[in-house]
């Protein structure tokens, strides 16, 4: 099995392949959601139908989630990641085809976003595991966050493309674009080595359903584990799902337009690519729970700074310390996944991860809510003071959990 050594042996052919897959994933999936979102909009002229299409893909997640990462344990990885994103790149397809013949129906979305939806319940647990080994335990946090500087340069990239794609062609054009990246993914990964992927090994077989209430019992029993989940499921609700709702904070209280708005989500990924940099050459991190606690809280504070600011130059500031908290914030999460459990869980604890996203969408609607009655402000301010409060009452008195060295044994 290929596993990164020492510092100078950290970018082995397998980690370069899985960094290349990363940018080419992240290249189409921000992108999608940019494109999708605005030719729903063309499709039914209704921003409920926006945030509805995303939410039907996070119910997808809410649900399966821990189901793909059981079945992510017992397949061969490599080869399934690559038909997982094949999937993808047909959904693609078929929605440019669909676009280009003026066919295309509200309900035609709907079907992409369950699959997507699907399909992401096991690419998150299939490529996070690939990952850590191809990385090892000793440079899995230099390898998460070289993944996240290729994913937010990706996304970067991708989303100007698309862009520019969609205003000179159209979105039948886009989407195939998009397609073609999501099939370079695929692509990349058949050059991994061939034990990469190989399952570990299941010394007694159990039906998938037993194997996950038994994941689920694991993760509620144990302090370490679970709460490394009740903090994903409250970020995924008040800081990850309030990229939705910057438009708003753009047009209704800064008072600004289209083109600001995307000064503003270029600045969190520069600050995001920045600090992603310092991350991977800094390599593996000791205090692992009090720089996730700090993380946590400057995402919240950086929520608040949006809620209390009428400047865009101080917003940008904000985006950009949002930016690099999210970043580290992500890093940790799947680093802290890997290391509190056993190897023989960690498939099926990253699906369950992959679940505690479902709840993103359940946060825009909240806080779209919100804004709707009490205004865009109070909304941020709301889902900034929670997480800062969880992150200093309840987060900073269990962070020594994860520092401990170890994995609790399974039970």
């Amino acid at each position: 099995m290929t596993r990164g050594g020492g510092r100078g042996s950290f970018l082995t052919p397998d980690l370069w392949r899985l960094f290349v897959h990363q940018l080419f994933d992240s290249g189409s999936m921000l992108p999608r959601v940019i494109a999708t979102g605005w030719l729903v909009l063309e499709v039914t002229d209704s921003p409920f139908w926006v945030g509805a299409i995303f939410g039907i893909e996070g119910l997808v997640m809410l649900a399966c989630g821990g189901l793909g990462g059981v079945v992510a344990a017992r397949v061969e990885r490599r080869r399934t990641l690559a038909a997982v994103q094949a999937v993808f790149a047909l959904v693609l397809i078929a929605v440019a085809g669909l676009s280009a013949l003026g066919m295309l129906r509200l309900w035609h979305l709907v079907i992409a976003a369950v699959l997507t939806g699907a399909g992401r319940c096991l690419h998150i647990p299939l490529s996070t595991g690939l990952l850590q080994r191809a990385a090892g335990q000793g440079q899995l946090m230099r390898a998460l966050g070289a993944r996240a500087l290729t994913f937010n340069i990706g996304k970067m990239a991708g989303s100007a493309l698309v862009g520019v794609t969609i205003s000179a062609f159209g979105f039948a054009a886009a989407f195939l674009l998009l397609a073609v990246i999501r099939a370079g993914a695929a692509a990349v990964l058949t050059g991994l080595s061939p034990e990469l992927g190989r399952p570990a090994p299941i010394t007694r077989p159990r039906p998938m359903f037993l194997d996950l209430v038994r994941q689920l019992r694991y993760t509620l029993r144990v302090a370490r584990v679970r709460a490394v989940f009740v903090m994903s499921m409250l970020m995924e609700m008040f800081v990850f799902s309030s990229s939705a709702m910057m438009p708003v904070l753009a047009r209704d209280v800064l008072g600004v337009g289209a083109g600001a708005l995307g000064v503003l989500t270029a600045a969190g990924s520069l600050g995001a690519i920045l600090f992603g940099m310092v991350m991977t050459a800094a390599g593996e991190l000791r205090s692992k729970g009090s720089i996730t606690v700090l993380a946590c809280a400057l995402c919240g504070a950086a929520l608040i700074g949006f809620a209390l600011s009428r400047s865009f130059l101080l917003t940008l500031v904000f985006a950009v310390a949002l930016g690099v908290a999210m970043m580290v914030y992500d890093v940790l999460l799947f680093t802290l996944v890997q290391v509190t459990v056993p190897s023989a869980r960690r498939d099926q604890s990253t699906g369950l991860l992959a679940q505690t996203f479902g709840l993103n969408p359940v946060g825009s609607t909240l806080a779209g809510a919100v804004a709707q009655v009490a205004g865009m402000p109070v909304a941020l301010l709301a889902a900034g003071g929670i997480v800062v409060v969880y992150a200093l009452a309840v987060l900073a008195p269990k962070r020594r959990l994860w520092d401990r060295s170890g994995v609790p044994k399974p039970g």
